[in-house]
């Protein structure tokens, strides 16, 4: 209960104020006001966190020996090869006659050789073992040591073409001639296309052999 006058709190059931000594009728007391609570903010736990860049991954550049799908070395091998055993069928030497008399002179090709008729054969084998040598083993890469096999078959039948020419070429010169004082004759060899295509064939193989593709 409280006081009318001075507000004080009474007893219960009491009619004057003990602290002022007023009558009055008792009131109820008021409950007190409840403080009110605001509820704090809460922290923000969000975080943003940045992304890390992701690494990129580039792949390394391949060589032209792995992109290739064969060996150039094994190609030009392969294609010189064959172009040498075909020069076998082709003209090896020239068999031209001149003769002269009475201040005039005349010549002409008696015959055109060619290398199927006799020693070309030769050539022709040592092609085709350099063709089997290149053959052998994985296309995608290039000759290991047969390179040296097929240089060295190269050489030898650049050598054996040039020894034919020379041998027909000087025996020939030597056994057919004549000469007097009013007519003369002789008979001249000379290299056909199919000899120098043998010559340069083989040099080219021998060459060929030490690319590295």
């Amino acid at each position: 209960m409280l006081c009318k006058k001075c507000g004080s709190t009474m007893n219960e059931g009491s009619t004057v104020c003990g602290a002022c000594g007023n009558t009055a009728i008792p009131q109820p007391a008021q409950p007190s006001a409840q403080p009110t609570y605001q509820q704090p903010p809460q922290p923000n736990y969000q975080q943003q966190y940045a992304q890390p860049p992701q690494p990129t991954y580039q792949q390394p550049p391949q060589s032209a020996q792995s992109s290739l799908p064969i060996s150039i070395q094994r190609i030009i091998l392969t294609v010189l090869a064959f172009l040498g055993m075909m020069a076998t069928f082709m003209s090896w030497m020239i068999v031209s006659a001149s003769a002269s008399a009475f201040g005039f002179s005349y010549s002409t090709d008696v015959e055109s050789i060619k290398g199927s008729t006799g020693d070309g054969w030769l050539t022709f084998g040592v092609f085709v073992i350099i063709l089997a040598v290149s053959a052998i083993g994985n296309w995608k890469k290039p000759l290991g040591k047969a390179k040296f096999v097929c240089c060295g078959f190269g050489v030898l039948n650049a050598v054996i073409a040039i020894a034919i020419y020379s041998y027909y070429a000087n025996n020939t010169n030597e056994l057919v001639r004549f000469s007097g004082d009013v007519f003369s004759a002789r008979v001249d060899v000379s290299m056909g296309a199919g000899i120098w295509l043998v010559i340069l064939t083989s040099i080219g193989i021998a060459i060929t052999s030490f690319i590295k593709k």
